[in-house]
């Protein structure tokens, strides 16, 4: 007993991290299981509730047996402290729960089926997928992108079939799955669902193709381009920034200054990103100017920077010219985004614009700091 005393008080001195139920006995669990036999479901309910932060060895047998209270709520919550503590005696359970009548049984099942995993589980949520409730549908997406990664590979075909469900909720959820997945044979299926008659799926589609980063997708990208919705414009250059395709980068010059604010920001930011991964195309000055351009404008000049910092040390060259070649209440700017980048080769061109004082000399050595070059 003292040696488990002194354990215990060595942890709590320590900090060492445990579970909530490191230090649950029988006893206890006992005591907290006999109100699961008291008349008041609101009692049971909270007996489940604390047996779902004890031992799950301990708490179990108890919470197995709760499944078949009386009261739906108490058999709901059992189940789902069961998932919470992947018990996987509570599968077989669940897999009949599956084809209940109710939908808010086989939505749990499908919740509890994903936090206990396994290709038990992944097969059922699979099946799920074609459940007649848009709901459980959606659940066992969900359910499908809490898996192993191997399980939810195996997976991926099924999802895929549901980008042609008849409701936008789960097509949506489809969608987002894939990319949470992010295999690549969903790639051209989501490329389809560019088409899709809700702008929602179809914002959702062109989000992931992006995140996906696939040049397979560049062509249905570019067109999308001209697509009347700015929204929609606006998601597609982000995409092809994401991309990093190099055809990308005329496609987005044209344009360069139209639309809004906002959107001619997105364009810029997407021009920083195909700069920094194709710093010698020929179409890389260019893009570079209009960045350089934008500088100039107190309006724009928040966007400019974030776009050159994007195109990362490509830009560095470029500033460094452009430090003769800026007026006063220009040269700040450009001097703030050679600090950022910390790039030596700035380095003799800040000690000159040192010598010139056109810029606080504070600013210009913390810029000659960053560069981490002695000369």
């Amino acid at each position: 007993m003292a040696r488990a005393l002194i354990s215990a008080a060595l942890v709590a001195a320590l900090g060492w991290a445990s579970p909530s139920w490191a230090f649950d006995w029988a006893g206890k669990v006992a005591v907290d299981a006999d109100d699961l036999r008291n008349d008041d479901p609101a009692v049971r309910l909270s007996a489940i509730t604390r047996l779902a932060s004890a031992d799950p060895s301990l708490a179990a047998p108890h919470l197995l047996a709760a499944l078949a209270d009386d009261d739906p709520n108490v058999q709901l919550e059992a189940a789902r402290a069961l998932g919470r503590g992947r018990v996987a005696a509570v599968v077989p359970h669940m897999l009949a729960w599956l084809g209940d009548l109710d939908n808010r049984r086989r939505a749990t099942a499908a919740d509890v089926l994903a936090d206990v995993g396994g290709p038990e589980a992944r097969a059922a949520l699979v099946r799920s997928l074609s459940d007649s409730d848009p709901g459980v549908r959606v659940r066992a997406l969900a359910g499908l992108t809490k898996l192993a990664p191997g399980e939810r590979g195996n997976a991926v075909v099924a999802i895929i079939a549901r980008l042609d469900d008849d409701k936008p909720e789960v097509q949506r959820r489809a969608i987002e799955a894939l990319e949470e997945i992010g295999d690549a044979r969903a790639v051209i299926p989501l490329v389809g669902a560019f088409s899709a008659s809700s702008v929602d799926v179809r914002r959702a589609a062109i989000r992931a193709v992006g995140r996906l980063a696939d040049p397979r997708a560049q062509p249905a990208l570019a067109r999308l381009l001209r697509d009347p919705g700015e929204d929609i414009r606006g998601l597609a250059v982000a995409a092809l920034g994401s991309l990093g395709a190099p055809g990308s980068i005329e496609s987005l010059l044209e344009l360069a200054h139209t639309g809004s604010e906002a959107f001619r920001a997105k364009v810029w930011f997407a021009l920083g990103q195909l700069i920094a991964r194709d710093p010698n195309n020929p179409a890389t000055p260019r893009a570079m100017q209009v960045l350089l351009d934008g500088l100039v404008s107190p309006n724009r000049r928040a966007a400019a920077k974030e776009a050159l910092l994007a195109a990362g040390a490509a830009t560095v060259p470029a500033l460094v010219a452009q430090l003769d070649a800026r007026g006063l209440h220009e040269v700040a700017p450009i001097v703030q985004l050679l600090a950022i980048l910390g790039d030596a080769r700035a380095t003799r061109a800040l000690l000159s614009e040192l010598e010139r004082g056109r810029v606080p000399t504070v600013q210009i050595l913390e810029a000659l700091g960053a560069t981490a070059d002695p000369a």
